[in-house]
Parts: structure tokens; sequence; C-alpha cells
């Protein structure tokens, strides 16, 4: 049996030499020798870019019948902090419907050298910035590097491409080959109130009451996806340790051990 991993820094390994580590990255050593785990996941990498880079389609080559995918993708994502990332990084998550759910969007493939307009807009009102063509020349050279003629670019909107369909084509993906995905839910950021509750503010979690939290469970249940909600651990763990740290991966793990049997 195989696992693969698709996600960001989280998730992802590291060098000794770096002196951090991803949850992924020790999953091996919970495993009897003959499961393999296949770690796909980088830092910085949205579900949007992940596809974009070509990393999709890397796992999309080599998953099979009985493997399980595991997929954590939203701090990247975010669309609620800064512009800096908009036009490689960020997927907007589109307006809820009257019950708070969020839409699926399809996503739809531009030209490389398509630039966000409300990318371009907030870099001219960006007054810090003097050299703005040089911006936009380092721009159009990232997104000349993806190896497809085109690609999926950010629109404030979600019109086109929302989050919540970015992340269904990772499960629509692992059943076309009769494996099985399983969604995580992102660990709480360790940003807090003066309380000491985890901040539900911009650039966490989308604030909004964690809505890229919500966004995540939302298409497991659409999509009958098993979520391991990590989120919702860690944010209970973080108000019962007064906010200290603690080891991610054995977190991880002893969550889904817990859930396992239910």
């Amino acid at each position: 049996m195989n696992i693969y991993l698709a996600g960001d820094s989280i998730v992802q390994n590291y060098t000794e030499e770096e002196f951090i580590a991803g949850w992924g990255q020790f999953l091996p050593r919970f495993f009897k020798p003959d499961v393999n785990v296949f770690n796909y996941a980088k830092g910085g990498r949205s579900s949007r870019l992940f596809i974009n880079e070509g990393r999709f389609e890397e796992i999309d080559r080599h998953i099979q019948s009985g493997d399980y995918l595991f997929i954590e993708f939203c701090h990247n994502d975010d669309d609620s902090k800064d512009y800096k990332s908009m036009f490689n990084r960020q997927t907007p998550l589109g307006v809820p419907d009257e019950s708070g759910r969020f839409p699926v969007i399809a996503g739809v493939k531009m030209p490389k050298n398509y630039i966000p307009p409300e990318y371009i807009e907030a870099l001219n009102n960006d007054d810090s910035i003097s050299d703005k063509q040089a911006v936009l020349n380092s721009v159009l050279a990232i997104n000349q590097s993806y190896p497809y003629d085109t690609y999926y670019p950010y629109s404030k909107d979600a019109s086109m491409g929302s989050y919540k369909w970015f992340i269904k084509q990772f499960i629509d993906m692992a059943r076309k080959h009769d494996a099985s995905p399983v969604l995580v839910t992102a660990p709480a950021r360790t940003f807090f109130n003066d309380d000491g509750t985890i901040m539900d503010a911009p650039g966490c979690h989308g604030g909004n009451n964690f809505s890229y939290i919500r966004a995540m469970r939302q298409i497991g249940e659409e999509t009958g996806t098993p979520v391991l909600d990590l989120f919702s651990y860690f944010f209970d763990k973080d108000r019962r340790s007064g906010a200290q740290p603690f080891c991610v991966t054995q977190t991880f793990l002893l969550f889904s051990r817990k859930n396992s049997k239910k």
C-alpha cells in the first residue's frame, strides 16, 4: 500500500540542517515496512499552485488502486492576507450562500502572460514599491516556469476557480484511480487573543470564523470524503494547554488513531 501526501510546509519533508519537520516526514515510522509514504508536499504551496506547478500531475501518474491520498491546504490559499502572494498562491473561497456554504466554481485556465487585474491594481496602489514593472516581470517569469501552456489564475470573486473546486480536484483524482482521498484541516496558527483563545482574523485561516477550515469540512461532507480535523484538535489542545508548543506529527497520529476507532 502507498500513501501520497499533498500539502504545504506543515506536511513536507525537511533536511536535518533545517531543524524543522512536517508531520508527513515522520509518518513512515508509524507504519509497517510494506507501507510506502510518498511526500509531495512543499512549503508555500496552495491547492491552486500545487496544480499549476505540476505536482498534482506527478501524484496522478503514480497513485493506484488501494492507495491513499492525504490532502492538506489552507495557509497559502488564504486570500485574506496581503496581496503579494495573490498571483500565485491565494485561492478565493467565493461568496457563501445563506447557509454559509462556499461555492464550488470550476477553474478557468488562462495563458501564462495573464496577470490578475486585482493583483495589478493592488500593486499600483502600493506606494512602497517604486519599480512596479520589475515586479510584474518577476510575476510573468514565475508564470512561465509552470510546465503547461496555460495556468489557473487568481480571481477575487472566485469566478475563475474557488478553493473548494481545487480541493475537489484532488478528491476526484484519487477516486479516478480507485484510491482513497482523506482531507486534513490545517492546524491552528499560534496567534492568540489576550484571553488566550486562538485568534480569528485575516491571515488566520481566512478569518470570518476560520472560513477556510469551514470550507474544507464542507467539501468533505459534500463529497463523502473523510476529514481529519486537525484544526479542531489543535484548537482545543491549545486552549487546554495555555498555548504551550507540542509535536504536530504526534498530534496527527494520535488524532487519526482516535478517529479510526469511531
